[in-house]
């Protein structure tokens, strides 16, 4: 603070600051919203692609924060050692405008915290918007979840992790549509009316060979 020149906050103290951070906190979900909405339609942004993923932020210190309150929880590290961490989650639309953004305790799972996302986007008017995500939030339970609250979603999957995937999809027949010089991507329809599901089989060529 001592290296900023701002007159009019004259009288201002770091625990002025602190305070209104708590403030805004306990409204949190409230103030996110309005500014998501306020600063989609100030630059006509049309809510089409939502994207989702999540990452840990790992602390040095010996043990974790006591009490189902705390946020320092044990976990696997992005670095790849065992350390108490938190889960940092964030969505934002395909121009990367925040939507709205987490803290997890450091023991969460992916899966887990989609959840909490789902039922804090529930009534931001998001059906309209596709919800992308990575293959750690796949599971019978988020895509159920994320049908309710977001409406349409795009989950990634690895081929040889979902037995219908296996078993099904892979021997369906159909042309591949080239998307880029090295890949190709088809869809393939498993069941009927509310059964129905929809994969697109991506085919790298790079890979392949």
């Amino acid at each position: 603070m001592k290296k900023i020149h701002m007159p009019s906050c004259k009288g201002l103290s770091l625990d002025h600051m602190y305070y209104a951070m708590d403030h805004l906190h306990e409204h949190a979900n409230e103030v996110e919203h309005a500014l998501f909405w306020h600063t989609a339609n100030l630059f006509n942004r049309d809510v089409v692609l939502v994207y989702y993923d999540t990452t840990s932020v790992s602390f040095y210190i010996d043990n974790e924060d006591e009490g189902q309150e705390g946020l320092r929880k044990f976990g696997q590290a992005k670095e790849g050692y065992w350390a108490p961490q938190v889960v940092v989650a964030l969505a934002v639309t395909a121009e990367g405008l925040p939507v709205r953004s987490w803290v997890f305790p450091g023991s969460t799972s992916d899966v887990d915290t989609v959840k909490q996302a789902r039922e804090d986007l529930r009534g931001w008017n998001l059906h309209r918007a596709l919800f992308v995500a990575d293959s750690g939030m796949n599971s019978e339970s988020n895509r159920k979840d994320l049908a309710r609250a977001c409406g349409k979603y795009l989950l990634t999957t690895r081929m040889a992790s979902v037995k219908e995937v296996r078993e099904h999809v892979l021997s369906k027949k159909g042309r591949y549509v080239d998307v880029k010089d090295n890949l190709k991507a088809k869809e393939v329809v498993i069941c009927d009316g509310m059964r129905r599901r929809r994969y697109i089989l991506c085919y790298n060529l790079r890979e392949a060979k």
